[in-house]
């Protein structure tokens, strides 16, 4: 085990002991042509601290710790938070601080969306993305509906596009999207607790 895979695991070991009653998390599935991707995150209520692990059902799952800062009043409509993660690749051993944005509006027509790049610190490998921007509106029982976008555009590489339908509640989404270079179809499913 390499001196970096063990720090992380030290400071993941800690997060989880530290967590207080004030924790959720969120679980995701992606569905598509190459299978069953699983997403697991934890969010500590208390110090804002997010764990995300990628690809959980892998030997070996992306792992990524960070914080999001709100940076405008909490009175307004719209949220804008701004942060970092620091994240590590176990297969390949690369690390990365991935700067990143979210923002959401509550209003009859929602938008909301997300933004972040990863910048390699001992490789060449850089990524823009986003895990998606979306609009949608109230139908009703508290149900959202709209299109929503997402995308990765690897350095140097094609980028990849997915498009299609949302519907979400309070505590779950669904989405279907198909990509736009490929055809391939994927259902994106996810649960916060």
């Amino acid at each position: 085990m390499t001196t970096r895979l063990a720090s992380i695991l030290v400071v993941l070991a800690a997060f989880v002991a530290t967590a207080s009653a004030q924790v959720s998390g969120l679980l995701r599935q992606d569905r598509g042509q190459n299978g069953l991707a699983t997403t697991v995150a934890v969010f500590d209520g208390k110090t804002g601290l997010e764990l995300w692990g990628f690809g959980v059902d892998t030997k070996a799952p992306d792992l990524e710790i960070g914080k999001l800062f709100r940076v405008n009043s909490t009175k307004q409509q719209a949220a804008v938070l701004f942060g970092g993660y620091y994240a590590v690749w176990p297969v390949t051993g690369e690390h990365f601080a991935i700067p990143f944005a979210a923002w959401n509006t509550k209003s009859t027509i929602g938008f909301s969306g997300t933004m972040g790049y990863y910048q390699p610190l001992d490789n060449n490998f850089k990524m823009l993305f986003s895990d998606g921007m979306r609009v949608t509106t109230h139908v009703s029982g508290g149900y959202d509906a709209g299109l929503e976008a997402a995308f990765t555009a690897p350095y140097g590489s094609v980028p990849s596009y997915w498009f299609g339908p949302v519907i979400s509640h309070a505590n779950w989404s669904v989405r279907v999207q198909a990509n736009a270079e490929t055809h391939a179809i994927r259902l994106r499913t996810e649960l916060r607790f």
